[in-house]
């Protein structure tokens, strides 16, 4: 029976460097018998890199730097008028229900249960690129804080799009998302490992800290997702 999604924190995984694991369910009963951990709040699949061993060598995510990890992904694309040439365009954002990340401190991790969008991106494996289906969403320089990350752009002028102005102070884009825009949004369900680095762009605006990598920008929480709609009946297309 599935339950109503409770957003919560877990515990802090008191480890300083995890290796991902991409687990499906056929494979639980297997590398749980060879050692891997699960972490119960995020639905992460780990070991400690002095615990590798052969069998659970075939199920390493392959990257080295991340402080980002989520058992699956939502690519959220929605519309806006771009601030430029004020035509309407397509804009993307990665959500998350549960993931890890890596404390600012770097001893360990915290595990989060929350709605919750990924922004200020530094690196994204190549699978992940591909699985975002987004021609108007690549790396680039910001205007605001002059690094780089994964941005996203007017389809029309080609203007950045940057991810201070969509996240932290345009209403019209994904701050304060409601659950009604999000009805009328593209939800896609992406049934694969997230790893990344992000939130490297972070500094001080004016009103204050921008609280990066990750915001919980919704209204109203929701019901966890089961099959292919939430209780809000959020379409879902699954990856």
């Amino acid at each position: 029976m599935w339950g109503q999604f409770i957003p919560q924190e877990g515990n802090v995984i008191d480890v300083t460097h995890i290796i991902p694991l991409e687990i499906h369910t056929d494979n639980v009963t297997d590398v749980a018998c060879q050692g891997a951990h699960f972490d119960k709040v995020s639905g992460i699949w780990y070991t400690e890199p002095h615990e590798l061993n052969g069998a659970l060598r075939d199920y390493v995510y392959d990257t080295d730097n991340f402080n980002i990890v989520a058992p699956y992904y939502l690519v959220i694309t929605s519309k806006m008028h771009c601030w430029s040439c004020h035509q309407i365009t397509r804009i993307h954002g990665v959500m998350f229900t549960r993931f890890i990340k890596k404390n600012q401190d770097g001893q360990g991790w915290q595990s989060v249960r929350r709605n919750s969008f990924l922004f200020h991106i530094n690196s994204l494996p190549e699978e992940i690129k591909k699985n975002i289906k987004a021609s108007n969403y690549y790396l680039d320089k910001s205007k605001t804080t002059g690094l780089r990350y994964w941005m996203n752009h007017c389809e029309i002028c080609g203007e950045r799009l940057g991810d201070y102005e969509l996240f932290c102070v345009e209403n019209d884009a994904f701050r304060l998302m409601t659950i009604e825009k999000l009805l009328r949004a593209n939800v896609r369900k992406v049934n694969k490992l997230f790893v990344s680095t992000a939130g490297e762009s972070r500094r001080t605006y004016e009103k204050g800290y921008c609280a990066l990598p990750v915001r919980c920008p919704l209204r109203h929480e929701w019901s966890g997702v089961r099959n292919n709609h939430t209780s809000h009946t959020i379409k879902i297309l699954y990856t």
